[in-house]
């Protein structure tokens, strides 16, 4: 079965993001040599026995993802929650406040659970790391959420809090965290833990510290000034709110979680469960969610407006309307161009069938067009300041999910896949594997073909393909075959590549030298912290149009 290409030893990751080559004098130690060979067994086994285990959820194709994504672009919003460990997060909240709300929505967890049990087989410290690591993105795919994580490793039961701290480094982890919220910039950070010995576990309390901690510090221009160097700016949070437990007092707000999605056919708890059930090396996968009434419980810890009495959503006291960014910005000058976007975004809502999906792309096109001329205008204007920076940060934002929601709407299905050497002999060929080889090595010749379905009748126009590589290797692009897909038609681009003779082996962008000893990771290159693996050596682009507005779709290469 398929499976992402990489050089000798790399773990197969849900979420592909960027890509670094460790420097070829610095040794392995022979805890992550394990720990990468255990892992690569580990995804060669699920790709060839259990190929369904990594597809796509239901509720990420078709109708339903159409009208996430359409919900997305009514919305401004941006939620972080924070946690410990993978499987502490409130699964069932975040898959509401993604899917329902269409809330830009992040997960930051500070470890990757390395300490932790391990009902599946011998993986242990960094090799479990990677396998639970895995697990959290395979479950964030039913969330609906982008995923970071920061340096700290968990390095086992913690009874108190100081031990935590002093492992792990008080700075050090705060300043990880200062660093995901300027990054990421969230208007609301949902924090589990409380910072409290009512979160038992040291590491649950550190996390819920460094959240209160962060909250404040990241708005803080004295704090942590080498991000600023980055590009990073300091960041103001909203609101803080921190999980409260069933029959716990101090709840300020509640959200019915196990309220019905009829396009994705069951409640968000019962999606947010299936998707834990993926972290089974942790006894997660034995039990469903009923469905039914189902609460989320939050308080609210901080808050940097005004508050309101009697909250009936996270969002009272904001505006996370499109047209709310011309008050934010302090630029009423751009509200025909907000209200242009806003137009054309509630037209498509209003106009959207989940029989026929596509039906909202001349909208979406639209709607791109204007996002990317008021860019323009935001760029042009002068003297550029903090509001104008976060405008076109949220604009950023919009430009690319018009550009998801016109993929969804067209049902595109783009893959990347290395040629079998020769044709396949089997009686059976039309459900036996593609014969590949499963890494690639320094000096291999191999081609690809990169291939288009367009599901719905809209036609595209003035389509290409490229290959984004690492520098030094050779792709030479061959003609493609067919006319640009229409009405269920595939469009192929066939390459050539050639690896170069000195290619780096591709390692783990995080290492420590000592599993049992070292309790933070080395990141190399910095700047690649908070990401949960790095991207594939190759990545697929398609680029095409509608209406003579410039979309693209890109996939990693696969095996």
């Amino acid at each position: 079965m398929a499976a992402r290409m990489y050089l000798v030893w790399r773990a197969l990751s849900s979420t592909e993001l960027c890509r670094h080559h460790l420097p070829e004098d610095e040794p392995m130690s022979p805890y992550a040599v394990r720990a990468l060979i255990c892992s690569f067994v580990l995804v060669a086994f699920c790709f060839s026995c259990a190929v369904a285990q990594v597809q796509e959820p239901a509720a990420n194709l078709g109708a339903a993802a159409v009208y996430r994504a359409l919900l997305r672009l009514r919305s401004t919003a941006t939620v972080l929650h924070t946690t410990a460990h993978p499987d502490d997060e409130d699964g069932a909240l975040l898959a509401w406040l993604a899917r329902h709300q269409g809330v830009r929505t992040g997960l930051l967890t500070l470890t990757r659970g390395e300490g932790g049990a391990n009902l599946l087989g011998p993986e242990r410290d960094d090799a479990l790391g990677l396998l639970r690591t895995e697990e959290l993105l395979a479950a964030g795919r039913y969330y609906g959420v982008d995923q970071m994580f920061t340096r700290v490793a968990d390095f086992g039961f913690s009874k108190r809090l100081d031990e935590t701290l002093d492992h792990w480094g008080r700075e050090v982890v705060l300043g990880d965290v200062v660093r995901a919220i300027r990054l990421y910039r969230p208007d609301i950070l949902v924090s589990r833990y409380h910072g409290k010995p009512r979160d038992g576990h040291g590491h649950h309390q550190a996390a819920g510290l460094m959240s209160l901690e962060a909250f404040k510090a990241a708005a803080d221009p004295k704090r942590f000034p080498a991000h600023f160097q980055e590009g990073l700016h300091p960041w103001k949070v909203k609101k803080l709110y921190v999980g409260v437990r069933e029959n716990e007092p101090g709840a300020t707000l509640t959200v019915d979680v196990g309220a019905y999605d009829p396009l994705i056919g069951k409640s968000y708890r019962e999606l947010a469960r299936e998707g834990l059930s993926y972290q089974r090396s942790q006894g997660a996968g034995q039990w469903r969610a009923a469905p039914g009434v189902s609460l989320s419980r939050v308080m609210l810890a901080e808050s940097t407006i005004s508050t309101v009495a009697n909250e009936q959503s996270m969002f009272d006291g904001m505006d996370t309307t499109l047209l709310g960014l011309a008050q934010f910005a302090g630029a009423p000058h751009i509200l025909p161009a907000l209200t242009e976007m806003h137009n054309r975004v509630e037209a498509a809502i209003s106009t959207f069938e989940a029989r026929q999906p596509w039906g909202v792309a001349s909208e979406l096109a639209a709607g791109m067009q204007a996002t990317r001329a008021l860019i323009e205008q935001v760029k042009a204007a002068s003297p550029a300041t903090a509001h104008t920076d976060h405008l076109l940060f949220l604009l950023a934002n919009k430009e690319q999910e018009l550009n998801d929601a016109m993929h969804q709407a067209l049902g595109l299905v783009m893959e990347v896949l290395v040629d079998p050497a020769r044709a396949s002999e089997a009686p059976a060929s039309f459900v036996a594997s593609r014969e590949t080889f499963p890494v690639a090595i320094p000096g291999q010749r191999f081609a690809l073909t990169l291939s288009v379905t367009n599901r719905s009748p809209v036609p595209l126009e003035q389509g290409e393909a490229s290959l984004v590589h690492p520098p030094g290797w050779e792709v030479t692009e061959q003609t493609p075959t067919g006319n640009l897909p229409v009405r269920n038609t595939t469009w192929r681009a066939p390459f050539a590549v050639q690896v170069p003779d000195n290619a780096a082996y591709t390692r783990p962008h995080w290492s420590r030298a000592n599993e049992w000893r070292d309790h933070r990771y080395q990141i190399n290159p910095p700047h690649y912290l908070h990401l949960p693996f790095a991207p594939p050596e190759l990545i697929g682009v398609f680029r095409y149009a509608v209406n003579g507005v410039r979309f693209s779709l890109s996939r990693p290469a696969q095996t």
